[in-house]
Formats: C-alpha cells, structure tokens, sequence
C-alpha cells in the first residue's frame, strides 16, 4: 500500500482534487512505461477524470505524469473504475482470437513405507505447460484399487491401504484434465509390505472349582 500525503498535487495539478488511487506494475513490453509502475488518479474537481503517472520507484514523492487517453461507452472522461489482471487466454477471448488447449505433465511420489507400517501415502504433482496454476482430479491405482482425489495448489495425496499386492508395484496417477488443460499421467515403483497375519488369541483352561466340603475321588 502506498501512503504519501497530496500525491496527486505533486504529480498533476496543485490545485486540484484527486481520489480513487490505483497502482499497477507495467505488463512486460510496454512502451510507455517500460518496467516502471503506474499510478492512476481520479481527479473529481472540474471535470478532469482519470489522470495518469509512472515511475520505477514505487515510494516516489513525486511520480511523472503521462497523457492519458480514455473513452467509455462514448464518455470522454470515465470515473470510478479500476484496473483487473487479465490473463493471456481470456485477453484472447476478448478479441475472438482462438485458445489452444494446455499440455500437462504428473509425476508422482510415495511416502517410504515406515517399519512396520501397512499404509502410506502416495503425493501427484500436476504443472502446466504455460506454467499458470492446474486445478481437477487426479485417480490413484494399483492393480484392482483406485482412490480419486482433488489437486489442492497443483498437488493431490491419497493414502496406500493394506491389503495391497506384496511386493514391487506399479503406482498410476492419472491427471484427468479439464477446460482446456490436457489429461497426462506418471507412474511410481513402489514396494508394498506383506500383510500382517491374524493375531490368535490364546484362551487359557477354565479350572473347575470344588465346592467346600467335597472332594473328588
């Protein structure tokens, strides 16, 4: 958050007022103000709408002022709006300009099973080729099992039950895909334990009590 007193007066006109500050950084190739800042301002006395200003040190005293240009819905001065993030695939849907779908890639990784233990937990990592975020479900098999989960941050984690084959197995993570993100999938080896074998409980001999005053011959 930038705090400076009378920023607007100092970068515009002295005398006038201004409201509604916006700060952006610069999208990379831009002309005007090439890997600078941008400050926009609301200037609501005497009909001066949005004026803007840029500089490469955001705690400027002082910023420099740009011409600045703007039309809404046939008004030549808009007020009270904002700048939002944009992203390359909905700035091409704006412009009616065609998206290619996003290849994807899952690899996958599984906790060591601890001595003795008979679970552990198997961890899919889905990235992007355009490097945004993922998001959808990925399904968890081993032989006749199969868990599906939801990626959380680009991850999804499910837990090994007992009761798998013993021995060295195949984990599959299958990234199921979706909008335009593609289906991709990774494999694991991974060594399961054996089952553990049913405790017996051992019962001991219930002892026949005589009564007092018998005995047996």
């Amino acid at each position: 958050m930038l705090v400076a007193p009378a920023l607007g007066r100092t970068t515009w006109v002295a005398n006038q007022g201004y409201e509604g500050p916006i700060i952006f950084k610069a999208n990379p190739g831009d002309t005007s103000c090439p890997g600078q800042f941008y400050l926009w301002g609301d200037r609501y006395t005497n009909g001066g709408g949005y004026q803007a200003a840029c500089h490469d040190n955001i705690e400027a005293p002082t910023w420099n002022a740009k011409p600045l240009t703007m039309t809404n819905a046939g008004v030549v001065r808009p007020r009270h709006g904002t700048v939002i993030p944009l992203t390359l695939r909905e700035w091409n849907d704006i412009r009616k300009i065609p998206n290619s779908d996003v290849t994807t890639t899952t690899k996958v990784a599984v906790e060591p099973y601890a001595s003795g233990a008979q679970t552990t937990t198997a961890t899919a990592t889905v990235k992007a080729a355009d490097g945004f975020e993922t998001g959808g479900q990925v399904r968890f098999s081993i032989g006749s099992w199969s868990k599906t989960a939801y990626l959380k941050d680009g991850a999804a984690t499910v837990t090994l039950p007992t009761g798998l084959p013993a021995g060295a197995q195949t984990l599959k993570a299958e990234y199921l895909g979706v909008d335009y993100l593609k289906a991709s999938e990774g494999t694991r080896r991974s060594r399961c334990p054996p089952a553990r074998p049913p405790s017996r409980s051992r019962r001991r001999p219930r002892r026949r009590r005589l009564s007092a005053g018998t005995h047996s011959s």
